[in-house]
C-alpha cells in the first residue's frame, strides 16, 4: 500500500505529536539521571558531613576528658606539695629521719642547685607548669642490701617531691668497726612542679 501526499498530510500532525513525545520523554530521562545523581552527591555529602561531625565531637570529648584528667592530677599534685617551692630543709630532716629508724650506720648527701627539666624529655606538654629538678649525691655504708631498699622507699613515700632513682653502684668493703660491709652510692632527682614564670617559653 502506497501513501499519497494527502495521507502524509493528514499523518503529518500525529508525527509532530509522536517526535515531540520522544523529546519530551528524553528530556525527562535527562533531567531525572542528573537529579539522581545530584541527589546521591547530596546524601554522600551530608554521609561524610556527619562523618566529620562525629569525628569532632568525638574529638571534643577526647580533649574535654584529658583536660578533666590534666586537672585532677594538678589537684593531686597539690594537695601533695609538689607544686611550689622546694622544701628542703623537710628533705633533710626525712633523710636524717629514716636513718635514725632505720639504724643505718652512715648516710652522707651533697644536694645540687635546683635546674629545670629539658622540655624536650616530657612525654607531654605540661603547659604553664614547670618540671624541676635537684640532683642530689647520695653515700651510704650499709649491713645488708635491704637497708638500701627500704632506705629508698621510705624516702620516696614522705616527701613533698618525686624522689627518681637515677643510678645506685653497689660495692662490698671490707666490714669495719661498724659491721658496715655494702657502700652504696647514688644519685637521686629531687621532681618538684612551678608555675613557669611570665616571658618562660
Amino acid at each position: 500500500m502506497e501513501l499519497g501526499a494527502s495521507d502524509l498530510k493528514r499523518m503529518w500532525p500525529n508525527l509532530l505529536l509522536l517526535i515531540f513525545c520522544a523529546v519530551a520523554a528524553i528530556a525527562t530521562v535527562i533531567v531525572v539521571r542528573h537529579l539522581t545523581d545530584r541527589a546521591e552527591t547530596d546524601a554522600a555529602k551530608a554521609r561524610l558531613d556527619q562523618a566529620e561531625a562525629r569525628t569532632r565531637l568525638a574529638r571534643t570529648r577526647d580533649e574535654e576528658q584529658e583536660l578533666r584528667d590534666k586537672i585532677a592530677r594538678y589537684r593531686e599534685f597539690e594537695a601533695r606539695g609538689l607544686i611550689g617551692d622546694e622544701h628542703r630543709l623537710d628533705w633533710l630532716e626525712r633523710i636524717r629521719s629514716i636513718k635514725l629508724a632505720r639504724k643505718l650506720i652512715d648516710v652522707q648527701y651533697e644536694l645540687q642547685p635546683q635546674q629545670p627539666i629539658d622540655p624536650s624529655l616530657l612525654a607531654n606538654k605540661a603547659g604553664d607548669i614547670e618540671f624541676m629538678s635537684s640532683s642530689m649525691q647520695l653515700h651510704l655504708l650499709l649491713l645488708h642490701e635491704e637497708d638500701l631498699l627500704n632506705f629508698l622507699a621510705d624516702l620516696g613515700a614522705g616527701v613533698d617531691a618525686f624522689v627518681r632513682v637515677r643510678q645506685c653502684k653497689v660495692e662490698r668493703i671490707p666490714a669495719d668497726a661498724r659491721m658496715a660491709q655494702l657502700r652504696a652510692d647514688c644519685v637521686l632527682d629531687w621532681i618538684t612542679l612551678r608555675r613557669k614564670k611570665d616571658g618562660a617559653p
